[in-house]
């Protein structure tokens, strides 16, 4: 049956809409990309960057690191990444605990509450729920904020031709959700969310059997590619995109435009699926025309029972807004200063190890002058030999400066002795020191 022509101008409508929405939502969450990607940079090591252009658009900006003279010493001792893997295992190393509660006192229900506790640690176990909430936890330890993703994936058993449904679970970078109200600090209280990403061709046409043009339109690459381009990695490859798409799943809450709330999916500029009751003839259920030339997708919904967006939320420190906070945003400051001071020490030792020199102008040729042991060093007649300069001692406050530094990232980050592994002294029952850490 061939869409009639009124229904494919709402269509194009609708990938328009929601386009602009898009690109709304990018534009709100430019900021705090920023931030993480600076996170990411010195999670790296890349901790001399700079973003420039200055004035320009995040989509313009590269994060470099700026040419300084050969003799300048940038040492980059990283203390972010140590701070950083103490959190993630401290997040980490216990399991969490899972518990279903009954319905009533009646056995019946006692037992089918101890049944769906079994079930719940079969699936977890099953779908290495460990692993992903670990990847999970990176992303909110760097960035303040990240995802986990449930969802079913439909596959056909070749010998029963049934279809059978697998439960999968995915972590996901805030680099990938958008979201329209900033301040709104609940993922479910979101009128959309989108989840957005580059994803083979491929994979979306096996996926909803439509064909999609391979040229990537959409401004926003993806999370991986993004952070390349901030560093200023640039891939030779001029392949690279065009087996490439970008996806958006477009959840909607309940609203007066889509009363059951929504599940659309573009790729690219093609709307390849929107989710409907599958009781209902799909020519009907892709729009209803109501009240005269009013349009709604009225017979759209999400393809879940409890009617929640398939995200979970997480969040390390609360901002008062919807993107958390990370604790490497108060740590690049002194991170920047413990590097600079530590330059600013081995410069100090390369200057006194090979000292500057005075000498009376035309007593010798500095060109002839190296550090090799035994040179002998001509000096025409009647001239002064060369000595070297005097050089100050550097003072004790700067050499103990490295030690503020690293107790107050310490402090910032919440981490002492303890957290470290270390017992304080007194301390030996094994169960005592298992509470401590």
């Amino acid at each position: 049956m061939t869409t009639p022509p009124i229904v494919t101008q709402q269509i194009k409508a609708e990938i328009s809409y929601w386009k602009r929405e898009f690109e709304r939502c990018k534009q709100l969450r430019e900021p705090f990309e920023k931030q993480w990607l600076v996170n990411l940079a010195f999670y790296f090591g890349k901790q001399y960057v700079i973003w420039t252009p200055v004035t320009s658009s995040l989509s313009n900006q590269t994060l470099t690191e700026p040419l300084t003279p050969k003799h300048r010493v940038r040492i980059t001792a990283n203390r972010i990444r140590p701070l950083i893997r103490r959190e993630l295992a401290k997040f980490t190393k216990n399991e969490p605990t899972w518990y279903c509660s009954p319905a009533s006192t009646e056995p019946e229900d006692v037992a089918a509450a101890k049944i769906a506790e079994k079930i719940t640690e079969y699936y977890l176990r099953e779908l290495n729920f460990d692993r992903y909430r670990r990847q999970s936890t990176f992303w909110m330890l760097i960035c303040g904020t990240s995802f986990m993703k449930t969802y079913a994936v439909s596959t056909t058993d070749k010998d029963t031709q049934q279809t059978v449904s697998t439960l999968r679970i995915d972590p996901i970078s805030p680099m990938h959700i958008y979201v329209r109200d900033i301040q709104e600090e609940d993922l479910y209280r979101q009128p959309y969310v989108i989840h957005g990403r580059n994803v083979p061709v491929e994979t979306v046409e096996s996926t909803y059997g439509v064909k999609i043009a391979g040229t990537n339109s959409t401004s926003l690459p993806p999370a991986e590619a993004k952070l390349q381009n901030a560093l200023g990695i640039r891939n030779s490859s001029k392949d690279v995109d065009k087996d490439m798409c970008f996806l958006m799943e477009i959840w909607v809450n309940p609203c007066k435009k889509y009363p059951e709330g929504a599940l659309l999916t573009i790729a690219n500029d093609q709307l390849v699926d929107v989710y409907d009751d599958p009781t209902e003839p799909i020519e009907t259920a892709k729009m209803d025309v109501l009240e005269g030339e009013t349009k709604k997708w009225s017979d759209s919904s999400i393809p879940f029972k409890h009617g929640m967006y398939p995200f979970i939320k997480y969040d390390h420190i609360p901002a008062g807004r919807f993107y958390g906070d990370s604790n490497i945003v108060d740590q690049i400051s002194l991170q920047v200063e413990y590097n600079r001071t530590r330059s600013q020490i081995v410069e100090s030792k390369n200057r006194m190890a090979r000292p500057q020199m005075y000498f009376e102008k035309g007593s010798i040729d500095p060109r002839k002058i190296t550090s090799e042991p035994g040179l002998m060093i001509p000096v025409q007649p009647g001239f002064a030999y060369p000595r070297a300069a005097e050089m100050p001692p550097l003072p004790s406050y700067v050499l103990e400066e490295q030690t503020r530094i690293v107790r107050d990232m310490d402090e910032n980050a919440g981490q002492n002795d303890i957290s470290r592994g270390m017992v304080p002294p007194g301390i030996h029952a094994a169960s005592a020191i298992s509470y401590l850490q």
